[in-house]
Formats: C-alpha cells, sequence, structure tokens
C-alpha cells in the first residue's frame, strides 16, 4: 500500500512511537482505543502517520493492525490533556473522512 504523505504540525520525532488515544471512522463503525504512532518521513519532509494497536501478544507472537491516517486526520491530532491516558489524541468525525 502506497504511503499516504501528509503536512504536519508535528514532527517525526514528535510523534514516532507516542502513545495514541483515538477514535476513528472505518468501514461503516467506529473504531478506538490507545495505540502508537508508527511514522515515516520523506525527503521533502512530508510524513506518512499510521497508528498501531497490538490486538494480541503473547511470548512467542504479536499481531498488530495499522491504520492509516490522511491529511484530515493528521490534522485533528493534538496532545491528550490527560497524559496519564496517553501522549497524543484523535478523535476523527465520519465527516472528516479519515
Amino acid at each position: 500500500m502506497e504511503p499516504q504523505w501528509t503536512k504536519s504540525k508535528w514532527t517525526y520525532e514528535q510523534l514516532e512511537r507516542k502513545t495514541v488515544q483515538f477514535r476513528i471512522p472505518a468501514n461503516r463503525c467506529e473504531v478506538h482505543g490507545i495505540g502508537e504512532f508508527r511514522v515515516r518521513q520523506n525527503p521533502k519532509g512530508l510524513l506518512a502517520v499510521e497508528i498501531s494497536v497490538d490486538l494480541l501478544s503473547t511470548m512467542f507472537s504479536r499481531t498488530d493492525h495499522l491504520f492509516s491516517i490522511p491529511q484530515a486526520g493528521v490534522d485533528a491530532i493534538e496532545l491528550h490533556a490527560d497524559q496519564a491516558v496517553a501522549q497524543f489524541r484523535l478523535f476523527c468525525t465520519p465527516s472528516q473522512n479519515v
């Protein structure tokens, strides 16, 4: 899958591997929980932002689900008011086309 390159007020260093509480529309439902940002940066400085959610971990295996975040979602990233919950939050509505 081709990365969705976006412009962001946040840098790679600010987001990479940081925790995020999220609520995003996905396939006629809403997905929510706590995940971790996975970020790539291209030579032009654009970011491809994904949220990684650990669905199942055992001593022998790990299953992650990745949600690719388009520009509207990247624009909605903000610092979380309760840092004990997560470092960032991303709450989107279906109209934001995430």
